[in-house]
Parts: C-alpha cells; structure tokens; sequence
C-alpha cells in the first residue's frame, strides 16, 4: 500500500519541480546522455580538478512547500546528463523568505524555491589522481546518505502556520477561546521543534506566555473597564504579533539546523573506481 501511493504522488511531485537548460553553444555536436547517477554535484569551480567544457546554464524552480534540495539537484543532474553533461557546478539556491511565506498563505499563493547551475563535462584524461578507495559493488551508490537528513524549510513553515491556523479557526467557529489560544499559543512551535531547535520554539512559548500573564495581571490590577478593554486589546495584538513572527521564523531554524549538518551540500558523487592491485601498488608514487 505504502508502494503504491509513493508511486501515484510521485507524478504529482515531478510537476511541482522543473528544471529548464539553457545551451551557451547550440552549435556544438551533442554528447552522449549521461546517467543522473553519474553526474557529479561540485560546489566551486575550484572543486573540479580537471578541464572542463561549460554546456548549459540550468535553471530550477519548485513548490518550496514540496521540494526540498535534494530534489533539486536531483532536477539538476537529470537535465545536465540528458545534454550530455556529466557536472554541475552549483551557483545559488535560493529559499523564500518568512515575508513572502506568510504573504503567499494570506494570498493562497505557493511560494517558490530557485536554484542555478552550470552544466559541465569534465573531460575523464585530465582529471587529476584521486585517492583510490575500494568498494564492493552492492555499496556503490550515486547519492550519500547525509542529504536525506536535511530539515526542509517549507515542511517547517507549514507546520508552524497549520498548527497555530487549525486551532485558532476551529475554536473561533466553535466558539471555542481556549481551543483558539491554544493555536496561538503553543502552535507557533510545531515547526521549529520539527526544525530541531527546540531552544527556539520554547522560547517563543515563553515570550507568549509572559505576554498573556502580563496582560491579565495588569487587567485584574484595573479598575475601569475601559482601561481593562484596552489592556485585553493591546495583550492580544502582542501575542498574535509574536505568533506570526515565530511561524515566519521557521524556516530559518531549518537552515540553521542544515548550515550545521557537517555535509549539508554533500557532493554527489559517482560510483567509486575499484582499481587493480597493481594501481594500488603505485598510487604512492605516481604523479597527480
């Protein structure tokens, strides 16, 4: 069952991220294409150790809410091995800000993750010794595993913003106030415990919480109902204040947890060359 809806939403995933090519050479005689496997991911032009020749500008853009930069760069490497390429160097990958998140779920409009990239084909005869490393070929994988563990912005966004809407507009039709300050209070969180940085949702839970005390004990400290209405009014714009600000903030505890991943842009690379013994023997000595 599990295998079966991957494989229905996987069309409805494919359509929320493209990636366009544009050629430098239309000209140029077109190579081969490339496995996606194959295509290796660099993160400078100073990581490519060989010569190489630039084929296409790549541009991709996806749902932020659905992608994630593995899917990405997994756009990337498809059409840079269907020109024939068999690099990318990757230029930026851009996420959208709390500001256009929160506008684009005011507005009912998704908001947009872009990344560019520069197809290359690295010629195979000028690349420089690489360290030999042997492996069995049931553990050659195209991908390494440190990207799956990446936190995504855009799940951490909808989190934060599901969790504190859900509550707060089910107890206002139920005429629910405890159901209602329940989302804006503990759901700004829900993304940033997600995130992995709980010192930051608990945090806001406190900041929301001193708020409200402050604001009742200043109520029960008046006399005049005016004053009371006042108070209970300002209490309230402060703390759905500070609610949007937390839900907007969600996805930058994501990338913070990502910039800390020690291979956050893990290059991938291609299957590791098994080299003959007599290749063993010498690498210590031969030339790069």
């Amino acid at each position: 069952m599990r295998r079966l809806a991957i494989a229905l939403l996987l069309p409805a995933l494919a359509s929320c991220l493209h990636t366009n090519a544009t050629l430098l050479d239309p000209s140029r005689p077109r190579r081969p294409a490339v496995p996606p496997g194959l295509v290796r991911i660099y993160l400078t032009p100073d990581d490519v150790k060989a010569r190489y020749e630039e084929i296409a500008l790549l541009h991709s853009r996806g749902d932020a809410d659905w992608t994630d930069e593995r899917a990405m760069l997994e756009s990337m490497r498809g059409e840079a091995g269907r020109l024939g390429a068999n690099g990318v160097i990757l230029n930026t990958i851009r996420e959208p800000s709390g500001a256009e998140r929160v506008a684009g779920a005011v507005l009912g409009t998704p908001t947009q993750r872009k990344g560019r990239a520069v197809a290359i084909f690295v010629f195979p005869d000028t690349a420089r010794w690489q360290p030999v490393v042997l492996a069995r070929p049931d553990r050659l994988r195209p991908e390494p595993q440190p990207l799956q563990r990446q936190k995504s912005p855009g799940l951490a966004f909808s989190l934060s913003l599901g969790a504190t809407l859900v509550p707060l507009l089910a107890g206002s039709a139920g005429d629910n106030g405890w159901l209602a300050f329940s989302g804006i209070m503990i759901g700004p969180a829900a993304g940033h415990f997600y995130a992995g940085q709980p010192r930051r949702a608990l945090g806001g839970l406190l900041v929301r919480a001193a708020t409200f005390a402050l604001t009742a004990a200043s109520i029960r400290a008046s006399d005049r109902w005016y004053d009371q209405t006042g108070l209970a009014m300002a209490g309230a714009i402060l703390m759905v204040t500070e609610a949007v600000v937390d839900v907007a903030a969600a996805p930058m505890s994501a990338r913070r947890t990502n910039e800390r991943t020690p291979e956050r842009f893990a290059t991938a690379t291609s299957p590791s060359r098994v080299r003959s013994l007599g290749s063993l023997a010498c690498a210590p000595f031969c030339p790069p």
